[in-house]
Formats: C-alpha cells, structure tokens, sequence
C-alpha cells in the first residue's frame, strides 16, 4: 500500500467511527484491542416484543472503547451471511452502563431503517460482524448469531 492508499484508508475509518482527520498517523501496528471484548451467540438476542437487539460484551470490554457493529436480518435460519454483506447498524464508545449491563442494545433508528419493522419475523435468525476500532484501525470480527424471539 503506498502511502496515499494509507493516509485515505485510515481517515476514511476515522470518519467513519467519528473521529478527526489526521496528518500524523497513529502507529497502528501497537493498535490495543482486548481479549474477549465480545460475548457469545449464546446471548445475543433480538426481541419483537422487547424491541430490543442485545449484543453481550465479554470480560475484556471496557468504558471508553469503541466498537463497530454490522448487522444482517431477518432471513432463513439456515443461511450463511458473510461479514462483506453486513449492513452497518451501530458505532458505540462504551459507557460504564453498557460495561455494567453487560450489553449493548442496537435496536435504535438506523437499525430499524436497516431492517424495517420485525413484526412476522419470529424465528428468522439475525447474524452480527462485530469489531473493536483502535488507532484508526479494526479488529477482525466477531460474528455472532441468534434467532428472533416474539
């Protein structure tokens, strides 16, 4: 990557998570991104009836990091979304709130424009990208899965 290619591909991140445009690289390669930041498909949940989309924060999470998280939902339980299809649904700087609640909820204006009113949906699976953002720079991934409840 040349160094113009750099420069565009970290300031177009850094706008796109909210933060200045820079002339002074970060030195991304000591970017800091903690274990266990995300927590399990097992307690991710989508709720019709809650009006809420729970993504679990793990034991490395903590106030003050950000995180992207992508989204990709309603559709067949049996179907493989990949992390390129992902709709981009939510930036977060983590509060003390979340780190104390253990989650954070996405169900806000963008995810509902993203995916419109879920009602009927019951039982269809939702699949998340979720990534720690440091340094101009995103960690890989993490997806996690879980299928609407009523």
């Amino acid at each position: 990557m040349t160094g113009h290619q750099m420069y565009c591909k970290l300031n177009a991140q850094r706008l796109y998570m909210v933060d200045g445009i820079t002339d002074d690289p970060p030195d991304v390669q000591n970017s800091d991104f903690a274990a266990d930041f995300w927590g399990t498909s097992a307690n991710t949940t989508v709720s019709i009836s809650g009006a809420s989309a729970l993504i679990p924060l793990g034991t490395g999470a903590a106030d003050g990091l950000q995180a992207d998280i992508r989204a990709m939902g309603p559709h067949s339980a049996g179907s493989k979304v990949k992390f390129k299809d992902l709709k981009a649904t939510y930036q977060v700087t983590l509060s003390s709130a979340e780190i104390s609640a253990g989650e954070v909820d996405i169900a806000t204006d963008t995810f509902y424009a993203n995916f419109g009113v879920l009602d009927g949906t019951a039982g269809k699976k939702f699949t998340f990208g979720c990534r720690q953002y440091s340094k101009s720079i995103f960690a890989v991934p993490t997806i996690l899965t879980c299928i609407i409840t009523a």
